[in-house]
């Protein structure tokens, strides 16, 4: 935020109303702008890592649990990309690149794996040193078996930990807090894959909350410096271009080291053709993306009418404030008390249209100019799309929201 306001006020020219969107569709819908072929891929490859996953039961101890990670993390990523999800899609395409270093390091060494194996008493201990803070929101009987429990996996993890710490613990360097030999970049150097690492970086300024995380979500304009809320659609097609590379990659190692297995060779292909479909990715979050950014301050704060019904005289006043796009039950102000009593005529025929149209769960919103209101005292707040009519109920009444700001 700054003195401007928040990226999400309205955008366009002088006849459009501040209406707000609905907060389920804050952009337009990222996967259908998307050309056919690119969604017939990334509609295909979930399932496709599925099936080859499957065909995988064979494989036994760390490769096995790497491969479930990294098909399942494959499959979310596909979701995150084509819901334009840019800063899911980048934890996630990070997380891709670990799989593929760790599969690497424990195919190359048989103690490597075992030491990836041990690691889940690690994390069983970590779970039971836990503050139990949350069983007080608990009754009795489920406080009592929820501490059962957690005591038991403790317990249970207290011996093979300890057998693991005997074995794997060197000076300066505890396994509890080193499950491989070697950090990361280290083992992603050992497998020729350092020139990858530097997008790992850039990738994990997420995670952190670096400054430069906010890629796409932060920009110096006239307006000031300007904080968006909502996708990051100028990460997007990075996280997407490295984790579908990545996840080609780890298929495709998976596809050679444990068996000529024709499901693990399908999926490799369909992650590849995703790939192939990432100048589609880009083109269509630059083009979002560019509409999402302000050009203009936002309103100023005003009264909006609601209008519950046919008889548009059953109206309800609300203070609206554009800067955080929330609403007020309110009242006119003495002084508007007879602009306000014209309203009802004004906006009758607009308002039997509205509703003409069907059947409406919520009433026809129009901010109102020349009519002052006062929020009600004690009221509380409300987000303006739970009030406000979504423009896409306009457009069915097939009435111009632009008529409507008065």
């Amino acid at each position: 935020m700054t003195e401007a306001g928040s990226a999400f006020w309205g955008r366009g020219g002088a006849a459009e109303t501040y209406e707000s969107a609905d907060p389920h569709e804050p952009f337009p819908d990222f996967f259908h702008e998307l050309d056919s072929d690119t969604r017939e891929f990334l509609q295909a490859t979930p399932e496709w890592l599925a099936i080859a996953s499957h065909h995988l039961s064979a494989v036994e101890g760390a490769p096995r649990m790497i491969l479930s990670h990294c098909f399942n993390d494959g499959q979310i990523l596909v979701n995150q990309v084509a819901q334009g999800d840019g800063r899911s899609a980048a934890r996630t395409a990070r997380s891709i690149f670990e799989h593929q270093v760790n599969l690497g390091t424990v195919i190359g060494s048989t103690s490597e794996a075992d030491r990836y194996t041990a690691s889940r008493h690690v994390t069983a201990a970590r779970i039971g040193d836990l503050r139990y803070w949350w069983l007080e929101l608990l009754d009795g009987t489920e406080r009592r078996k929820e501490k059962q429990r957690l005591d038991k996996v403790k317990r249970r993890a207290r011996q093979p930990l300890a057998a693991a710490k005997a074995r794997f613990d060197r000076r300066g360097r505890p396994f509890e807090k080193n499950v491989f030999t070697k950090n990361l970049y280290d083992r992603a150097r050992d497998l020729g894959m350092q020139d990858e690492y530097e997008a790992y970086r850039v990738l994990s300024g997420v995670v952190h909350g670096d400054a430069g995380g906010l890629l796409g979500l932060s920009r110096n304009s006239s307006l000031g410096t300007i904080h968006r809320l909502g996708p990051d659609l100028q990460l997007l097609p990075l996280a997407a271009l490295y984790g579908f590379r990545w996840l080609a990659d780890f298929t495709l190692t998976a596809h050679h080291e444990f068996g000529e297995l024709p499901t693990v060779k399908t999926a490799s292909e369909v992650v590849a053709g995703v790939l192939g479909r990432w100048p589609d990715i880009r083109r269509t979050a630059a083009a979002i993306d560019a509409q999402m950014w302000p050009d203009k301050p936002p309103p100023q704060p005003g009264a909006v009418a609601a209008f519950y019904g046919p008889d548009s005289a059953q109206i309800r006043w609300y203070h609206h404030d554009p800067k955080f796009d929330v609403v007020t039950v309110a009242d006119v102000a003495p002084g508007s008390r007879d602009e306000a009593d014209k309203v009802p005529e004004r906006f009758a025929e607009h308002v039997a249209a509205y509703y003409a149209a069907g059947d409406r769960e919520r009433p026809m919103t129009v901010r109102v100019v020349g009519v002052n209101v006062i929020p009600r005292s004690g009221a509380r707040p409300w987000p303006a799309a739970s009030v406000l009519t979504p423009r896409r109920m306009w457009e069915k009444a097939d009435v111009s929201a632009g008529e409507h700001e008065a």
